[in-house]
């Protein structure tokens, strides 16, 4: 039953993946690219997670869980940088002076660098079962880049909803946010958060086309 829910949410995951990456070959814009790197690894994510009791523990189901960390891990802060992009597309003119894209980028570069120090360099993975699904969990995991992550997207989300942008950024960043609480007693809402997230990245970056006489964004 719970495979089958994973299973889901990696079909939702796939269909905002093929949306960014229309989105992206359309308009080429820079700030999508984040979204299609961060959709297609939440994929795997899931499939693997809907997979591991099929797999069974061992070296192979090990093996197949590392990219899920690295993903993690390098692709997340990414988040940063489309929601700039965003907010840039809202007409915030203070989001194109260089010293907000080095700060956000500066940030992004040091959560990338704590993301792979703490799920690749400190990277020790244990099974676990729970729901009747299998995985391998790094046991030595500190959250530190995604909180910040969704932080950075909560603010970014109100600065949006404020400038007419639609309040599609902030309901998912603090969908993340609320079901990170409840992770602990439900396996499977840290992953619904996560498809709430990145629907509500992706509509945004849909309804906000960028003019023609717009700068690139960063």
């Amino acid at each position: 039953m719970m495979a089958a829910v994973f299973f889901a949410y990696a079909v939702g995951h796939l269909a905002l993946f093929l949306a960014a990456l229309t989105r992206l070959v359309r308009f080429r814009t820079l700030a999508t690219l984040p979204l299609v790197i961060v959709t297609l690894g939440l994929v795997y994510d899931n499939v693997m997670i809907a997979l591991g009791s099929s797999i069974g523990a061992g070296e192979q189901l090990q093996q197949l869980s590392v990219p899920r960390y690295f993903l993690h891990a390098m692709a997340t802060p990414l988040l940063m940088l489309a929601a700039l992009g965003l907010v840039q597309r809202s007409g915030a003119t203070w989001s194109r002076s260089p010293a907000a894209i080095f700060l956000l980028s500066a940030l992004v570069l040091g959560m990338i660098a704590t993301g792979f120090w703490s799920d690749m360099i400190m990277l020790h993975m244990e099974p676990e079962t729970e729901d009747g699904l299998l995985t391998y969990t790094n046991v030595n995991s500190v959250p530190i880049a995604p909180i910040v992550t969704v932080a950075v997207l909560i603010a970014a989300g109100v600065v949006l909803w404020r400038r007419g942008g639609g309040p599609w950024l902030l309901a998912g960043a603090l969908a993340q946010l609320a079901v990170t609480f409840a992770a602990d007693l439900m396996s499977f809402a840290g992953n619904l958060g996560e498809l709430a997230l990145l629907a509500g990245m992706v509509w945004s970056d849909w309804r906000l086309a960028p003019s023609t006489r717009q700068r690139p964004e960063a």
